[in-house]
């Protein structure tokens, strides 16, 4: 056997204990001991956002990932988060949807016009950013990743590896439970809304399900979350949605809002 193949033999049998351990992980604090040890060895990073949500419509929930101080989920500002999150996954969106790879000096990185001095610290340590996510096709939702390094000479082989190794950690993440004041909430002024869907059901002709689930779109849920508060397939409501956009004269979910809140309004 030569010296690259046991290379190659090697690097195979520590991928497969990484996908093995990700298995195991049941809690944030084992994600993040996960994250930062043996993760750390095919895809060094410091910070990790893990977002997702409806992009289209500016509905984006997000998790931080590190062991900085003061880089935490619940004290990094909403407003400025939700910016920097949507020009990264713009940038990725032009990037052809591919793993996308951004040094400091790139103003999309950056994000200059970010208010919060605590998150704005943060970033400025960091020197390069990995960048990838995958499209819930059925769900209609988002989940998109970035990795931030401090190092600007991230090994050219990583975003092949990013690409590889996402699904694992996004089924990772996926078997975690919210923090308590984490979990997707209705924007507000969207529970009037909810609660008046229903009164406009003879005027918009919808079906009682229909109205169940314009109730949750109204809310800012993805199909998936849908699908499971109702006990149907993402798949299932997804047909219903088309329905609905017939029904509504409207061609995607942020019109379908749109005109449902209109028609509240009038009410």
């Amino acid at each position: 056997m030569n010296t690259r193949t046991e290379v190659s033999l090697t690097q195979s049998r520590s991928f497969g204990d990484l996908i093995s351990e990700s298995i195991e992980i049941k809690t944030h604090s084992d994600f993040l001991a996960w994250a930062q040890g043996a993760l750390q060895e095919f895809l060094p990073h410091e910070l990790m956002i893990s977002a997702w949500g409806d992009f289209s419509l500016g509905i984006i929930y997000y998790d931080i990932i590190s062991p900085i101080l003061g880089a935490r989920t619940n004290i990094m500002p909403e407003k400025d988060m939700t910016l920097f999150l949507k020009r990264l996954y713009t940038y990725w969106i032009s990037r052809d949807r591919t793993p996308s790879q951004l040094l400091s000096d790139r103003s999309v990185i950056r994000c200059r016009d970010i208010q919060d001095g605590q998150l704005k610290n943060n970033l400025q340590n960091m020197n390069s950013a990995l960048l990838h996510a995958i499209k819930d096709v059925r769900g209609g939702s988002d989940s998109f990743y970035v990795l931030l390094s401090s190092k600007a000479d991230i090994p050219p082989n990583s975003r092949k590896i990013f690409h590889q190794l996402l699904p694992y950690i996004d089924a990772t993440l996926r078997q975690i439970e919210y923090f308590p004041d984490q979990a997707p909430e209705s924007q507000p002024g969207e529970a009037r809304i909810n609660e008046s869907v229903a009164n406009i059901q003879d005027v918009m002709k919808l079906s009682e399900r229909e109205v169940q689930i314009m109730g949750w779109v109204c809310s800012g849920k993805t199909n998936v979350e849908i699908g499971l508060i109702l006990d149907i397939s993402s798949f299932t409501v997804k047909n219903h949605l088309q329905r609905i956009f017939k029904k509504l004269d409207v061609v995607n979910r942020s019109q379908a809002v749109a005109k449902i809140r209109g028609q509240v309004t009038s009410l």
